[in-house]
């Protein structure tokens, strides 16, 4: 299973992705990854003041269009960058970023120019990777596909909340149609829900994630919830889809779906109204005005344009590598020492 590493930071010189165990073959469509991270460029009134040529090279695990079986290593340099705009985030960092969690993460080394490492700069290499990931995919038979949900209406609170300096959050539906079924596990680690989810929350903004009727099962009966099973002879399928192609952390062979209401993005933090909060004992407003952002809530590629990030993370069956976090703060561990030690490291695919 191919695994995917992303680097960089918002304001500085590139972003990419190291892809690692990559079958060898892959077509390398860079028509089709272009017009990917075209579909994720922030677009209107509604979106970022910040606007990339999002031009991608590929440094390794590619030779005459398609891939090796090399790790692949691709980059998107960063052209319209300020890093002055931020010189505030070194001393005050903003509610609802990951400025603070990042600061104790790090020990105050972090970049804390536009979020760093952690801002939505980086879903644009993750596009990149999906989009190879997708690719493949195809070749399987496998789609992949997600669209805003109520996109219409969405827009509608967004151009209200715009004028108010304020934000909305957001609802993505995400399909995945072609999977065979018996893939996954009943175990935590091996479980298709599982694996999905923790690709899924990598992305910026997520707050709730949801596989078939979500939410809605907790009020329905047993009769109601269940998928009755049905053949034609040739295949066995069910005459709903209440589980979202998920049974005990097992494909079932219908699409895997993950619908309203979720997964569900909240509201970007960056908006444009005083926010008041401790800082060092001080009772300040935030933000400065001088900062650029999203000012009705869509973060490039995360609401609005949700159709190349959100298959990508999952698109691939791959795995993220997270480096263990850093010392400052963080709790006891009374865990054996062997299970402590096992606690960190690359999780494995389904």
């Amino acid at each position: 299973m191919m695994e995917y590493t992303l680097f960089g930071e918002s304001h500085g010189g590139v972003v990419g992705v190291v892809l690692e165990h990559v079958p060898a073959g892959i077509p390398v469509d860079e028509g089709f990854t272009a017009a990917q991270l075209l579909r994720r460029a922030p677009r209107g009134a509604a979106a970022t003041a910040r606007h990339e040529t999002d031009e991608v090279a590929y440094l390794s695990g590619v030779f005459e269009g398609k891939t090796t079986g090399m790790p692949l290593v691709a980059v998107l340099r960063n052209g319209d960058v300020r890093p002055g705009d931020y010189e505030a985030l070194r001393r005050l960092p903003r509610p609802g970023h990951a400025d603070y969690a990042a600061f104790v993460r790090a020990s105050g080394h972090q970049d804390y120019r536009g979020g760093g490492h952690y801002s939505g700069r980086l879903t644009a290499p993750l596009v990149v990777a999906g989009a190879l990931a997708l690719t493949y995919l195809k070749e399987k038979g496998i789609a992949v596909s997600a669209h805003v949900v109520d996109e219409e209406n969405l827009r509608a609170r967004a151009e209200e909340a715009r004028k108010k300096g304020d934000s909305v959050g957001g609802q993505v539906a995400c399909t995945v149609t072609g999977l065979p079924a018996g893939l996954g596990g009943p175990d935590y680690r091996d479980a298709v829900e599982s694996e999905i989810a923790r690709h899924v929350f990598a992305i910026p903004a997520v707050k709730a994630l949801g596989f078939g009727s979500g939410e809605a099962l907790a009020s329905m009966e047993g009769s109601q919830a269940n998928d009755p099973l049905r053949t034609d002879g040739e295949r066995i399928y069910t005459t709903s889809n209440h589980a979202g192609g998920i049974n005990g952390g097992v494909t079932n062979g219908m699409p895997v779906t993950h619908l309203p209401p979720h997964p569900l993005h909240r509201p970007a933090p960056g908006h444009r109204g005083p926010v008041h909060h401790d800082q060092r004992h001080r009772h300040r407003p935030w933000p400065p005005r001088q900062l650029r952002g999203p000012p009705s809530g869509k973060r490039r590629g995360v609401r609005r344009r949700p159709g190349p990030v959100c298959p990508a993370p999952g698109g691939g069956g791959g795995n993220r590598r997270f480096a263990p976090p850093y010392r400052h703060h963080r709790q006891p561990d009374h865990r054996p020492a062997g299970r402590a030690a096992a606690s960190s490291g690359t999780h494995r695919a389904v």
